[in-house]
């Protein structure tokens, strides 16, 4: 990468390659808002002062630090002092005093021998950088603080658990062109489009998510995210007929009024997943709204625009107030009702996202989001906002829209394709050409970094991150599916900065095919003697270390080490630190790890209990063929 430090200019008479140990981080200790009782809005923040921390090996050769902060337009470089805390770091705090409620800084540190470096959320550099990685401060930025130790679980309700046999669509109930709907037995595969046309129903329903709360609690996740429930034709339900009413299939507003008060007794949260991009042909809007107002968007010769050509979907114009209001504006809106009691859920994923509001000249989706984010927020300050979006999201990161997207891009992409799957998203004529080439450590360690280390601080720990969903192929469908590979793809989601989502069964290895969406929606499979138990104990140390671990869920995070075949992955704070070794390798190996970032005085694996000589900064850790190991290291006391 250029403008990276390069280790041969390093000072080879230390221990280990100081460069290696420089950290900071936009959270504490590293960075500490003074408070101000006078001051009651956060965004007032004209005179607080910023406390930011540096901190660099004890025995780097660094003579001076610099915080370079952005102060009413003009680049300040404020003197940082030396702190020695223990005898592992030296510290350099400085001051910067606001004058808006947003800021950002990255630091110089000058070397004994009059060099000038820089270092920013993507390491040390000799150039000095542009500012897209800089350190991050907005005081208005609020997100959720529940979300960072969450644990989602995702459920497609139709193929959950069924408790209410007096519910569920029937045989030929419903019809929609030469499809009729189906009730299927639990046993049966799902129908393929052709077949079933999305008519095919195992009639999961509310009352049996709420069946098995037990079942959820005692695997460890404390937060669900489910699928669209509201009134509809197709057993998915995004072709939503009636946003005001949730599915009578499903047991009808009641049964979620019921879930939602359980969900909430038990500690839980809850959030709903919706479609304010498109509607179904049959909904009463597609007619004409409640004003007699169009609200649909038209196509220049005046015909409907069909949501990614599908007939029955018809994408929805924001120019329209009538339907803003309804929407979202309203007290009684769509984005508003489910808000409030009786069901108060804790957040909202929206489907398509990145598509509401736009369409040829009527480029309106940030100005929607804008609205509805402040329409939220107002209803549940700590409601999360998530948006699908398969891309790139910064755009709407940034404080003023959504807390995260559906974080394919940085997560579910990246580790997909370092278990060999083809990037869905690459271009056709390079898909052409690499195939499923998979990334390499360093590739990874890139397509990981490009995402956490330029959105915003603030939005970091509030990241949606999965790798398998309704939308994409379970990854352990896949002929090669090896476990000691998806084991470590695992252990990795739970270690990135945000929280983590199950898709339903892939904690005991449901069933599935690779052949169209049907194959990854089978029911799931209740009996005990065919869920995988090693899979589900994976899963569950996991969980366990998510919700328990406070390095998992606010601390600092960082590529140690990356290779053709390996890459190590840290998450740590002062007072403990969590290494991952993820390895693709054929063969078995060992691995040198530089610990000198965490300075450990004790390092053992975290599944087997393998303890590692932490007297030097440098361990060399054995690999079996195609395993990963994660590593709990200890810091000597500050």
């Amino acid at each position: 990468m250029p403008g990276v430090f390069d280790p041969a200019a390093a000072d080879r008479a230390s221990e280990t390659e100081w460069w290696r140990t420089v950290h900071s981080d936009a959270v504490e200790p590293y960075l500490i808002v003074a408070a101000d009782p006078e001051r009651t809005e956060p965004a007032d923040a004209t005179g607080r002062t910023l406390r930011i921390t540096l901190r660099v090996s004890a025995k780097a050769p660094v003579a001076r630090v610099f915080v370079r902060a952005i102060i009413d337009g003009i680049d300040h470089h404020v003197p940082a002092d030396r702190v020695t805390i223990g005898s592992a770091f030296a510290r350099y705090r400085a001051e910067v005093t606001l004058t808006a409620a947003a800021t950002h800084y990255h630091f110089l540190l000058v070397t004994s021998d009059s060099q000038t470096l820089y270092y920013n959320r993507r390491g040390v550099h000799t150039i000095y950088p542009n500012e897209d990685h800089d350190f991050t401060v907005d005081l208005r930025h609020r997100v959720p603080q529940w979300v960072r130790s969450s644990v989602f679980y995702q459920i497609f309700p139709d193929r959950f658990c069924r408790a209410d046999r007096s519910l569920g669509v029937r045989t030929g109930e419903i019809t929609r062109g030469p499809f009729a709907s189906r009730e299927m037995a639990w046993t049966d595969a799902p129908l393929a489009y052709p077949q079933g046309g999305s008519l095919d129903f195992f009639n999961g329903d509310l009352p049996g998510i709420a069946s098995k709360l037990d079942y959820l609690q005692e695997l460890g996740v404390n937060a669900l995210y489910l699928t669209p429930i509201f009134t509809a034709k197709t057993n998915h339900r995004y072709d939503c007929i009636d946003y005001f009413s949730v599915d009578p299939h499903l047991g009808g507003d009641a049964a979620l009024a019921a879930l939602c008060e359980e969900v909430h007794r038990r500690g839980m949260r809850i959030m709903l997943d919706v479609s304010i991009n498109h509607i179904a042909v049959e909904h009463r809007w597609a007619q004409s709204s409640e004003t007699g107002d169009d609200v649909i968007a038209r196509n220049p010769d005046g015909s409907p625009v069909n949501w990614a050509g599908v007939p029955e979907l018809l994408k929805l114009d924001y120019s329209v107030e009538w339907l803003r209001d309804r929407v979202y504006r309203d007290d009684d809106s769509v984005v508003a009702k489910y808000l409030q009691p009786p069901f108060s859920i804790d957040g909202w994923r929206f489907d398509v996202a990145s598509e509401v509001g736009n369409h040829g000249p009527l480029q309106q989706g940030h100005d929607v989001w804008r609205d509805i984010r402040t329409v939220i927020r107002r209803i549940n300050p700590d409601a999360y906002i998530v948006g699908e979006h398969w891309h790139d999201s910064i755009d709407y990161l940034c404080g003023a829209e959504w807390d995260s997207a559906m974080n394919y891009f940085a997560s579910a992409r990246p580790l997909r394709m370092w278990c060999g799957e083809r990037d869905r998203f690459a271009d056709i004529p390079v898909r052409e050409a690499v195939g499923g080439r998979c990334p390499s450590g360093f590739e990874l360690a890139s397509l990981l970094s490009q995402h956490f280390d330029r959105i915003p601080n603030a939005a970091r720990d509030a990241q949606f991150n999965l790798f398998d969903s309704h939308d994409v192929t379970r990854l352990h469908s896949h002929d090669t599916f090896d476990i000691d590979l998806y084991a470590g793809v695992v252990m990795l989601l739970f270690m990135l900065p945000g929280t983590c989502s199950i898709y339903y069964g892939d904690e005991i290895g449901l069933q599935g095919t690779t052949d169209g969406d049907h194959g990854k929606r089978f029911p799931m499979e209740w009996n005990p003697d065919r869920q995988d138990v090693r899979l589900r104990a994976i899963y569950q140390k996991m969980i366990a270390l998510k919700r328990g671990e406070d390095a998992l869920q606010r601390g600092s995070a960082r590529t140690i080490d990356a290779g053709t075949e390996h890459l190590v992955y840290a998450r740590f704070t002062d007072d403990t630190g969590f290494v991952l070794l993820l390895n693709r390798a054929e063969r078995d190996r060992s691995v040198d790890v530089d610990l000198s970032l965490i300075a450990p005085v004790s390092c053992t694996d975290e599944f087997d209990g393998t303890a590692f000589d932490t007297t030097l900064p440098v361990i060399s850790v054995p690999l079996p063929a195609r395993t990963s190991r994660l590593l709990r290291c200890r810091p000597a006391p500050r």
